[in-house]
């Protein structure tokens, strides 16, 4: 059973020989094993594939231990203020624990299970999917939803996978590593778009950004219209070219507001493999904002903070936690403090269609609330992830504080 979402993995010698993996093992279709110039298998492998040979051979996760992490997961989040959690990877063994949950009214908070949909397998996954979502509404717990179905479009900057229009400049011979064929993504959108799912597409590189934005607008042309809201996640790295496509094709640019900054990950990792210009075209909240795009922002956590006022403290500034650069990164891009508890909240909620029942304070509206003990307005910009949260409500009960 698979909890968590991976694109690299590190292991030592003897579980590479346990997993059977040497000089001989060819890299697999959808993943690399980085190799020493002999071709002795170095310990890193990535992306799922590469990954699967040796995490296939590790102890499965049993439904028992999902459970609990479900329901310490559910304690962190809600101690930090989030009420929604979209899962961006469930797979077919992960939804019992959930389905449990909701039966015996133990979830906590919003649960949206975006089921991953494989390059491999997807034809057939179609009616596991429907399945799924039937079961779920059987169960009709308002807190529980299985509206998504989740695609990988590439890896990542730093890992050299994530899907480039040009060249890496470190290694000018690779654009990366695309998960799913052009056509084929398109395909399976327009698919899983006719059964009725919202698609929501990780798209770290340029080129996986395009064939993203390509295969939502053939299932726009091919399928009836209705209101389906794609989401492209991340939204890293955009060619000026394809900005205006989210505004045309309704698509939701969701944010990890906390990765646009200069951090090591950033300047040590990322710039140097992108190179000035392309560094400076990252996360265009701003932009798109301008041309009416719909915002949502995200922690991808466990990969980084599940705290939504760090991400928003660097949506404002664009300036690290010990304030670098002064003037911000790219300061064009930043919004303004009511537009990023906007996004973070009322973005959201848009997002995951519920804007009618919550995410903003209305009457007739769920009480979902956050108290936090300091006034964000009057506070220094560079302080704002250091306000204590003093409570959440989840439809008017309080769930942590």
């Amino acid at each position: 059973m698979r909890t968590t979402v991976y694109h690299t993995v590190w292991c030592n010698s003897a579980a590479l020989r346990a997993a059977g993996v040497d000089e001989t093992t060819p890299d697999p279709p959808l993943g690399v094993i980085v190799r020493r110039p002999d071709g002795s298998p170095m310990g890193t492998l990535r992306e799922w594939h590469a990954c699967d040979l040796v995490l296939d051979r590790s102890p499965a996760v049993t439904q028992e231990k999902f459970a609990e992490s479900l329901a310490s997961a559910t304690r962190r989040y809600a101690d930090v203020g989030v009420t929604w959690v979209q899962d961006a990877w469930v797979d077919g063994a992960v939804v019992e624990p959930y389905l449990a949950a909701a039966r015996g009214d133990a979830l906590g908070l919003r649960f949206n299970m975006g089921l991953r949909a494989d390059p491999e397998t997807w034809r057939t996954q179609r009616q596991e999917f429907a399945d799924i979502r039937r079961s779920v509404e059987r169960v009709a717990n308002p807190l529980l939803t299985a509206r998504t179905v989740k695609f990988f479009a590439d890896g990542v900057i730093e890992g050299g996978t994530a899907a480039l229009l040009e060249p890496y400049v470190d290694a000018p011979h690779s654009c990366g590593m695309p998960v799913w064929p052009a056509t084929e993504l398109a395909a399976a959108v327009t698919a899983f778009d006719a059964d009725g799912f919202q698609v929501h597409i990780h798209a770290i590189g340029d080129a996986a950004i395009r064939s993203a934005l390509d295969a939502i607008a053939t299932a726009a042309r091919v399928n009836p219209y209705w209101d389906r809201r794609p989401v492209i996640a991340h939204t890293q790295l955009v060619d000026p070219d394809d900005l205006r496509r989210f505004a045309d094709l309704g698509v939701v640019a969701n944010f990890e507001p906390l990765w646009a900054q200069l951090d090591p990950l950033m300047t040590d990792l990322t710039a140097p493999r992108l190179g000035p210009e392309r560094t400076a075209l990252q996360y265009p909240m701003a932009e798109l904002r301008d041309l009416g795009v719909a915002l949502s922002f995200g922690s991808d956590w466990p990969v980084s903070s599940l705290h939504p006022l760090e991400g928003i403290q660097i949506a404002v500034t664009r300036r690290t936690f010990d304030g670098v650069p002064d003037e911000g990164w790219t300061p064009h891009q930043r919004l303004a403090l009511d537009e990023a508890l906007r996004t973070y909240s009322a973005g959201v909620a848009y997002q995951a269609f519920g804007e009618d029942a919550w995410g903003t304070l209305a009457a007739g509206k769920s009480a979902d609330l956050v108290w936090l003990q300091d006034n964000p307005f009057d506070t220094d910009p560079l302080r704002l992830k250091d306000i204590p949260i003093r409570g959440t409500w989840l439809r008017g009960h309080r769930v942590a504080g």
